[in-house]
């Protein structure tokens, strides 16, 4: 009788794991995975049926990251009809190349930029209108591809991004995980993230001083999402931040009681502000 018990068990869960893995293979047929080689290193990507779309989303992770961040996002039907979906590993995460680590905004843009040029010519795509998505530190990186790609881009929506340097300051366990010894205890993606946030104060300066000087020259809409219960970058980054440019629309969404990670608890807030983006 026990040995019938565990006979049927296993059946059971043999048939859950296989249910599960069809299941999965379902749902991600649609995606291609692919890597593209840039100056800075092999950037590993992920997309949608792209053909017969003229509209993208091109979504930027965080520190640490990668582009299972914005899976949900993708899986979306309604989505899916309408826009190429693209996301990808930053370098140092996910498949990307990570041997070193790049903590600098301008350098991980451009080799999402070099990537993003060789997918539409690969996949001989007529994307007339981008919006670029970044959460966290990939806010100023989706910003500067906004800024960059002035003559396609439509929008650019920043969730709870730091964007103003006087808001950033390193903290102590920053410090304590430069040091070699630590660095033996976490992992390699931890490394570069923190790497990243040491340098993220004078990057910040840097992208401020270029908007500036680019401001007349951009067009289309910045929106800025926010919780007020942010504690890893606080608030006054959306509320203080001001572009001075009479051809960009800027829209401030502050979500009450949400906190850092509003790509996830806010999923259908933030798929209402992609779809409105383009209105």
């Amino acid at each position: 009788m026990l040995q019938n018990f565990y006979f049927k068990f296993s059946f059971v869960v043999i048939l859950f794991v296989f249910f599960c893995a069809k299941k999965d293979n379902e749902s991600l047929f649609y995606l291609k995975y692919n890597k593209a080689k840039t100056s800075f290193g092999d950037l590993a990507y992920v997309t949608n049926d792209c053909h017969s779309k003229n509209k993208s989303l091109v979504f930027v992770h965080g520190s640490p990251g990668n582009h299972r961040d914005f899976f949900d996002y993708l899986s979306d039907s309604k989505l899916n009809e309408t826009y190429c979906i693209i996301l990808v590993d930053r370098l140092g995460y996910g498949d990307s190349e990570k041997t070193s680590s790049v903590a600098d905004i301008f350098q991980q843009s451009n080799a999402i930029s070099e990537t993003l040029e060789w997918i539409y010519k690969t996949e001989n795509l007529n994307l007339n209108s981008k919006t670029y998505i970044g959460h966290s530190y990939g806010g100023p990186i989706a910003l500067l591809l906004f800024e960059r790609d002035r003559s396609s881009s439509k929008s650019c929506i920043l969730l709870a991004s730091p964007l103003l340097p006087q808001f950033e300051e390193v903290q102590f366990y920053n410090k304590i995980l430069q040091n070699r010894f630590f660095q033996f205890f976490v992992s390699k993606e931890i490394q570069h993230s923190n790497d990243e946030m040491i340098t993220l104060k004078s990057d910040l300066e840097k992208l401020n001083f270029k908007l500036k000087s680019a401001s007349e020259q951009m067009t289309g809409k910045i929106i800025l999402v926010h919780g007020d219960g942010d504690w890893l970058v606080p608030i006054s980054h959306t509320t203080e931040w001001n572009p001075k440019s009479e051809n960009l629309f800027l829209r401030k969404i502050i979500l009450e009681g949400e906190n850092h990670f509003i790509p996830w608890t806010q999923k259908e807030k933030i798929k209402e502000i992609i779809k409105e983006s383009y209105e």
